[in-house]
């Protein structure tokens, strides 16, 4: 017998079907977005004061720290995930897959130095990493730039990159300047982010950061109220899918000052195969090894230096990507304005396929034969070319 079902209906079921297809999606994130739901469904939105009273201890704490000089030593260690959650059918294409993530599945271990003026609203970042790459980075209101070497690799290839200002820095930066809540308070406030608050503990209390955007992440946060009301954990969670992106820990240190910084903390990220169950895709951890804080900083401490010769440089900031080879004299802004708006200029310091790009020695090589053939080829048909 056959059922035939009235559009209405027909509508009603599919939706029905939906429902159940999106609740054994949680059930297999282990109902991560369901306790957002709750966590959400026992909150409200939170008026100008209640805005205060969650983030404003914290604003407070992390605004007594002004300057410093933090050296801090990161330890990754990556997992090998591909096997579960690759999708790729082709051979080819999954053996490349495959190949770079057994290399990427290993410990690497690096130190990162940091020199920051939040009065002066400037971020200078040093690393060098077990992978044998330098990297150094700027941030201000004005410029943002950094570049990246391999000196202790055998061939130094460097890249760099100018491009518009970023400021605040991205994250974890923001961490160690001491600004992630102040920052997220200015997001609330410029109607940015939605904040949503739970009863406060004794010791802690819970909120959510929601964006206003479809895409994006939302944060679940508890700040402890022992250390001025900052961020003792972070779940980071994926907008459209609801899984769980991230999760961090920090813990705290008490400095001369009564100033508090972070410490340490501990961050997992994860990743999901096409079923939905969950994998870790790494986890990173931090520790401070010496903080200066709220010392006095000279212009050459916040100085970035000169971008290193021979390095690729790509230049952003007028719109237009600017493409070229780092010399003895380095380009002014001026300069690189003037060849952003000529359309000549810009069309010689555009980046060339990489199929196109010949070492020069390859150019002069050419120049020189092709005349050579053709002088060969002429003294060896030079007969033919003889009147009778």
């Amino acid at each position: 017998m056959i059922v035939r079902h009235t559009i209405k209906e027909q509508k009603i079921l599919d939706m029905t079907s939906q429902f159940r297809t999106r609740l054994d999606d949680l059930k297999k994130t282990e109902f991560q977005f369901a306790w957002v739901l709750i966590f959400l469904a026992f909150t409200q939105h939170c008026s100008g004061q209640d805005v205060e009273a969650l983030l404003g201890p914290g604003v407070t704490t992390e605004s007594a720290i002004t300057s410093g000089q933090v050296r801090i030593r990161e330890t990754v260690h990556n997992y090998s995930t591909m096997p579960a959650i690759l999708t790729i059918k082709d051979p080819r294409t999954r053996a490349t897959e495959m190949e770079y993530d057994q290399k990427k599945a290993q410990i690497v271990t690096s130190v990162l130095t940091m020199t920051f003026d939040n009065d002066k609203k400037e971020l200078i970042t040093t690393s060098e990493s077990s992978t044998k790459i330098d990297q150094r980075g700027y941030f201000s209101e004005h410029l943002r730039k950094g570049w990246s070497s391999q000196p202790r690799t055998g061939r130094d290839y460097k890249l760099a990159h100018v491009q518009p200002a970023l400021w605040p820095p991205f994250w974890p930066y923001v961490l160690w300047q001491s600004r992630s809540l102040t920052v997220k308070h200015a997001a609330v406030k410029a109607g940015k982010l939605v904040l949503r608050g739970a009863d406060a503990h004794d010791s802690s209390h819970a909120f959510a950061f929601i964006g206003k955007h479809a895409s994006g992440v939302d944060w679940l946060i508890k700040a402890d109220l022992r250390t001025g009301g900052l961020m003792s954990h972070i779940d980071q969670y994926d907008r459209v899918s609801g899984r769980l992106d991230s999760t961090t820990d920090i813990a705290y240190k008490t400095y001369p000052g009564n100033l508090v910084y972070p410490d340490s903390t501990k961050e997992t990220r994860f990743v999901y195969d096409k079923a939905g169950k969950q994998f870790v895709d790494a986890e990173v951890q931090s520790q401070v090894i010496d903080a200066k804080l709220n010392i006095g900083l000279s212009d050459k401490d916040l100085d970035f230096g000169p971008i290193p010769l021979g390095a690729r440089v790509y230049d952003t900031r007028f719109g237009k990507e600017i493409v070229y080879e780092q010399g003895e004299k380095q380009m002014s802004d001026r300069d690189m304005f003037e060849v952003a708006k000529n359309p000549y200029l810009l069309s010689t310091m555009t980046a060339p396929p990489r199929s196109r790009a010949y070492p020069p020695i390859y150019q002069i090589a050419v120049m020189i034969l092709a005349p050579l053939l053709v002088v060969l080829i002429l003294v060896r048909y030079r007969s033919k070319f003889r009147r009778p």
